[in-house]
């Protein structure tokens, strides 16, 4: 008889969760017991469309001694949900951004410097079958020394659709730290190393009426190791586009690998004897990969992102909203 873990989902206020709960509903070693919000007709839509119970209260989901928690509240409360399962020993899987001041993700390092339970930030780009072909060809040393790893990306905004915190700093962090997560951690990921200096920028330029909101930022990292990493994102991407864009570079000291996933999805790869060869992405599955990450969060097992990588990622974020706003100018048009 196969073993089941119960998995229960904390918020479900931004739609990501919904990918999330998929992954436990899929698994054939997870159940899911229930969703929690402080929003009871926001519960109550969320466990109709997963199939689930609504939970009344923080303290009932956690009586129901789950094995992990996946948290999909306002980026506001995840912190404080997140180290309320650690204290419990629960598992948590959180949606990006995982923290939104550098004080909440010292108060969440702290929780999982005490618990025997780890908190997870969801980076699905990890999953990219073209991503995981090229850090594959740079672990094999086919671009030499990694020098610099650039990621980026751009999405529609669509504003008449977001909730009023998508706009606010205490709402949603910022470009940086919300859009760019996933950014950040790709380069941390290829770096392999603690970063040394930060610096960025971030503008508004089409929300006047979000003075807080940003549409457009670039950051520039140097790692311990000498590697320089860049992140570029945008809320910019044009109502002719069918799907969002995703851009990755990565430079060794003897060749180059590229990577575009949208609209048009490319990988090549260049070095002294190739030129623009095609990547092959292989058979990796990103749903096979979600279904792996709940899992291992919830058997206690090893996970292919660390929990150290975790917080490195959102330090990065968080160091470089802060470098933007110390240079910010308001140029809305």
């Amino acid at each position: 008889m196969i073993q089941q873990n119960k998995v229960i989902v904390l918020g479900v206020a931004h739609p990501h969760i919904y990918r999330i709960a998929s992954h436990v509903q899929d698994s054939q070693r997870l159940t899911l017991i229930g969703v929690y919000d402080i929003d009871s007709e926001a519960a109550r839509a969320g466990a109709e469309r997963l199939g689930v119970p609504r939970v009344a209260s923080l303290d009932e989901a956690m009586a129901d001694e789950p094995a992990l928690a996946l948290i999909g509240a306002q980026p506001e409360d995840r912190v404080d949900l997140a180290v309320a399962c650690l204290e419990k020993g629960v598992s948590a899987l959180v949606d990006k951004p995982l923290a939104l001041t550098t004080e909440d993700l010292s108060r969440l390092r702290a929780a999982a410097d005490r618990s025997s339970a780890r908190v997870m930030c969801y980076y699905p780009l990890r999953a990219v079958p073209l991503i995981r072909q090229a850090v594959a060809v740079v672990e094999a040393g086919q671009i030499g020394t990694v020098t610099r790893v650039s990621a980026g990306g751009a999405l529609k905004l669509r504003p008449e659709a977001r909730p009023a915190w998508h706009f606010t700093r205490e709402g949603n962090g910022g470009i940086l730290i919300d859009m760019g997560a996933h950014y950040f951690d790709l380069c941390c990921w290829v770096a392999g190393s603690k970063a040394r200096d930060v610096s960025a920028s971030h503008v508004n330029r089409t929300q006047p009426a979000h003075q807080e909101f940003q549409d457009a930022a670039q950051a520039c990292i140097q790692f311990d190791n000498g590697v320089l990493g860049q992140v570029d994102v945008n809320w910019l991407l044009q109502d002719s586009a069918e799907k969002g864009e995703v851009r990755m570079s990565i430079l060794g000291t003897e060749g180059r690998v590229e990577i575009r996933v949208g609209d048009e999805t490319s990988g090549r790869l260049w070095n002294h004897t190739t030129a623009g060869e095609d990547l092959q992405p292989g058979n990796v599955d990103a749903d096979a990969w979600g279904i792996a990450l709940v899992e291992a969060l919830a058997f206690s097992k090893p996970t292919q992102i660390t929990q150290e990588q975790v917080f490195l990622a959102s330090e990065v974020a968080l160091r470089a909203f802060d470098s933007a706003e110390a240079t910010a100018v308001e140029v809305v048009v």
